[in-house]
């Protein structure tokens, strides 16, 4: 530990010493000299480092030590004072290039010189980065309820010390349970703050842990110009890379040994601060060796007394060559960690281990969330549709547009598809072929009714089945969960033997009742009761003419924890693949993963598809049975079954995934003679293979198209008009800034490129209604 010298009471000691005053050494022996290096090199060439001389059993109070050199050419003197009971101690700056051999000359008064040789090496040259990454919502709350000239003053003190807004949101962890367009925008509220703010996004992003989050994470990194991350909870040994599509890739540096500057007595300075440091240097190097002597200090929170931290930083560099404080930059440190850094590792989006059961709050909000964000994004579309015919989408809703009263169907997933949609309160029809990204206008004809459930009253243990032309579907009249699923075609027996599909643990069947869609389709509705979750209302309906099988729950959830729901499938060591914001992601070893809207289970014996649109976290056993955990309320379930040779179609998961997104229909009054198509995409593309995962209006007559490539194949892909035409196009980056113009295509399109399974965002200008 380091000891401040008081020179008026050391002159004084010494002074005593040399009035006559004897002292001996100690009985034992003659006095013991140590001399120890430091990590400290003077100003202004780091040429002279700070050397320690610890004297051991001496009476003295004070005394004198004389330094030579190898060659016995004297190069300084030390002052000695007492620290201890019979131990003295002095320091001396010395010139140090490599090892060197010194002789010590003690001189006590009254006693005959002492000489020790000692062998020196010479401590690292340290340096030090300090960076500050505040979140853009501390910053908002720091800053907004201050006076405009103190929240000036608070904004050039930041300024001072380059401090800069992080990236990522302030719990990045919630980054996995987004959906592609709201994490598309995730960065969006760091970007302007920073603008708003004048202070810099920083280069840097910092989080907890980065193994966790989705691969596409260093796509948005890499457009927003962050090329580094901190993991400040990781306990990896070594930085290793987060890559997502495009080659785009961020180096990720785990916490180990990372500090903030409160640990190091940063706002105290003096020899606080130089005893703080030395010892965290000492640990540092002691625990994770490097060849490179750096370290990084991460502050990530306000401090009142961040201010006197700068002061002191700027007072250290003018006394200390090494360590010197870098503020407000690190790049070389991460530079150097590069060249070092483990293989690619790209973010799997789940949690490895023994994982507890999440919180029902947890869960809810999560659901609460994602069908926040399905109603953004088919808001969207409808008001870029509206936008182009000079409208708004309030007022589209009874807008005469065709000649016949009805409604626009709006489909807002990518893929075309037919569904049931509600037109009124309990009213259904189903509508087919509604284009991706699109709709079809279905007029209200008299002999073409909505059609609603029919209750056929309750159902007892043999009428607990469901079947259409593929499968037969028997629930269990114990526990209500679906005991089989049998594949009529195959005689394949989908659930396991030892299981259930959406079985809740000791749940108990109390009610049934039968309905049916006037030959649509056929449902059975339960009410089950499970100790610690208490009442759940089930309805599992199946389809005439469509091979999946819809589960709809509708929880008390008196417990803390999310509810439980069980799929047991019949397949041995499954593949597991699923959906990840603007990726996919495979298991190996996981044990929960946040799946977007598809998760998917390949054996030998065939496939079976889960789309979960309200329960995104799904618990996965070491036989790949799922559990996944639902909020209060509503979890809704598609299950889709088929054998090995069916589904051939690449982008098949994404397809089914989609279809669970419900239909949105508006009525629209009749007496209209608008020239617009009947039904079509707003946007067309002209291969398979990639999704518009959304449109949004910007300026008047300017739309943002935003796609995916599925299939792993990187191309030049066609995006062409539909029922919206437009003129130009301009490629952005995913943080909304230019790039350059999109190359027109002969077919009246533009020509957009697109990496494996990369994302791409295309700004349309003058956008308009195309005429028929």
């Amino acid at each position: 530990m380091a000891h401040h010298i008081d020179r008026r009471r050391f002159v004084s000691l010494l002074s005593a010493a040399g009035a006559g005053l004897a002292f001996r050494t100690d009985q034992t022996g003659a006095a013991r000299i140590e001399a120890e290096t430091t990590v400290f090199w003077s100003q202004p060439d780091g040429r002279d480092t700070l050397v320690r001389f610890f004297i051991s059993d001496i009476d003295a109070p004070a005394a004198r030590l004389r330094v030579f050199d190898s060659a016995g050419r004297f190069i300084g003197t030390a002052g000695a004072i007492r620290i201890a009971e019979a131990r003295l101690y002095g320091e001396l700056w010395l010139p140090l290039s490599g090892p060197l051999t010194i002789t010590t000359e003690l001189a006590i008064p009254g006693e005959r010189p002492i000489r020790s040789t000692h062998s020196l090496r010479p401590k690292p040259k340290w340096s030090i980065y300090w960076l500050t990454v505040l979140s853009a919502e501390d910053l908002e709350q720091r800053l907004a309820p201050l006076p405009l000239f103190r929240r000036s003053v608070e904004l050039a003190l930041l300024k001072r010390r380059r401090a800069a807004v992080n990236p990522v949101p302030a719990d990045p962890q919630e980054l996995q349970l987004l959906d592609h367009l709201d994490f598309l925008h995730s960065l969006k509220p760091a970007t302007r703050a920073a603008s708003e703010l004048g202070l810099e996004l920083s280069r840097v992003a910092v989080a907890r842990r980065f193994q966790d989050m989705p691969a596409a994470l260093a796509l948005l990194l890499r457009d927003a110009g962050v090329g580094f991350a901190v993991a400040t909870e990781e306990l990896e040994p070594a930085a290793y890379w987060l890559e997502g599509p495009g080659e785009a890739r961020v180096l990720v540096v785990p916490g180990l040994g990372f500090s903030g500057t409160a640990g190091l007595d940063f706002s105290r300075g003096g020899d606080a601060m130089k005893s703080a440091v030395e010892r965290w240097l000492a640990a540092l190097a002691a625990a994770h060796p490097s060849p490179e002597p750096m370290a990084l200090v991460v502050d990530c929170a306000l401090q009142d007394d961040s201010d006197a931290s700068y002061r002191n930083v700027e007072a250290w560099n003018r006394l200390y060559a090494y360590p010197r404080i870098v503020v407000g930059e690190a790049d070389e440190f991460f530079r150097r960690r590069t060249l070092r850094a483990a293989p690619i590792s790209a973010g799997h989006n789940g949690a490895r281990g023994a994982v507890d059961p999440p919180p029902v709050l947890q869960v809810s909000s999560a659901a609460a969330a994602r069908d926040e964000a399905r109603q953004r994004r088919t808001a969207g579309l409808i008001a870029a549709f509206a936008q182009a015919l000079g409208s708004s989408p309030e007022q589209l809703g009874g807008k005469p547009i065709f000649p016949l009263p009805g409604w626009l169907v709006f489909n807002p997933s990518p893929f075309t598809r037919s569904d049931l949609v509600e037109v009124g309160s309990g009213l259904f029809r189903l509508v087919t072929d509604v284009p991706g990204t699109g709709y079809v206008y279905v007029a209200d004809l008299s002999g073409d009714r909505p059609v609603s459930w029919r209750a056929e009253g309750p159902a007892g243990s043999d009428d607990l089945v469901l079947e259409n032309e593929r499968f037969r579907v028997r629930l269990s009249p114990e526990t209500g969960g679906i005991e089989s699923v049998l594949d009529r075609f195959s005689g394949y027996e989908w659930v396991d033997s030892s299981g259930e599909l959406n079985g809740v643990p000791a749940a108990r069947l109390e009610e049934a009742v039968r309905h049916e869609l006037d030959g649509l389709a056929s449902r059975i509705s339960l009410r089950r009761w499970a100790p610690g979750r208490g009442t759940v209302e089930t309805a599992v309906t199946l389809y005439r003419d469509r091979n999946w099988i819809e589960v709809e729950n509708r929880a008390e959830a008196v417990g803390d924890q999310a509810v439980p729901y069980r799929f047991d499938f019949a397949l041995m060591s499954p593949e597991l693949l699923w959906e990840t914001p603007l990726g996919i992601a495979r298991g190996a070893g996981v044990e929960r993963v946040a799946a977007l809207r598809w998760i998917r289970l390949r054996g030998t014996e065939g496939r079976a598809y889960v789309s979960a649109i309200d329960a995104p976290l799904v618990s996965v056993s070491e036989d790949r049975h799922l559990t996944f955990w639902g909020p209060r309320g509503r979890a809704r379930f598609r299950l889709a079954l088929a054998g090995a040779a069916e589904f051939a179609r690449e982008d098949e998961a994404w397809r089914f995934g989609w279809s669970i997104e419900p239909f949105v229909a508006i009525p629209v009054a009749g007496g209209g003679e608008l020239p617009l198509p009947r039904w079509g995409s707003l946007f067309a593309l002209r291969e398979p293979g990639v999704a518009i995962l959304g449109v949004e209006p910007a300026a008047p007559g300017e739309a943002v198209v935003y796609l995916q490539e599925l299939l792993g194949v990187a191309r030049r892909l066609a995006l062409g008009p539909g029922v919206l035409t437009f003129e130009s196009a301009t490629l952005l980056d995913l943080s909304g800034k230019t790039q350059d113009s999109a190359e027109a295509d002969p077919t009246g399109g533009v020509t957009v490129p697109l990496a494996p399974r990369g994302v791409a965002a295309v700004r349309l200008e003058g956008v308009a209604p195309a005429r028929t």
